[in-house]
């Protein structure tokens, strides 16, 4: 007899827990964060990815306009293109003259020292 009275009272409390709600929102959230923050984590870090290719090109367009307006000097040009972002990049290779004059562009190479160590290199 005091097993069936302990089994109605534990089926009691056992449907009183499944019938309550608060702090629902709470456990939902907990289990949804992590997959928010999965999604959120590596769109930021494209987003800072594609900010520094736009910083490095930007650069590289310093370095050629430099070239264009105040004639040839590979250390003002290469000044210029340190100057032009505050990213810790360097113009490496040099600029060089190319006697080539069937081309109508100067290629400025721009390198940009990545955190992992690797280099990006665009040329404009």
């Amino acid at each position: 007899m005091g097993g069936i009275i302990k089994l109605a009272a534990f089926i009691e409390r056992l449907s009183t827990l499944l019938r309550a709600t608060e702090g629902s929102a709470a456990m939902e959230f907990g289990l949804i964060a992590p997959m928010l923050g999965a999604i959120l984590l590596p769109v930021i870090d494209i987003g800072i990815g594609f900010y520094q290719r736009m910083q490095v090109r930007d650069a590289a367009q310093a370095g050629a306009q430099y070239a264009m307006t105040h004639g040839w000097n590979s250390t003002a040009i290469q000044n210029a293109v340190r100057s032009a972002t505050t990213l810790s990049i360097s113009a490496s290779p040099a600029p060089v003259i190319n006697n080539d004059t069937s081309l109508t562009s100067v290629p400025v190479p721009v390198g940009l020292q990545m955190r992992t160590g690797g280099r990006l290199w665009l040329t404009q």
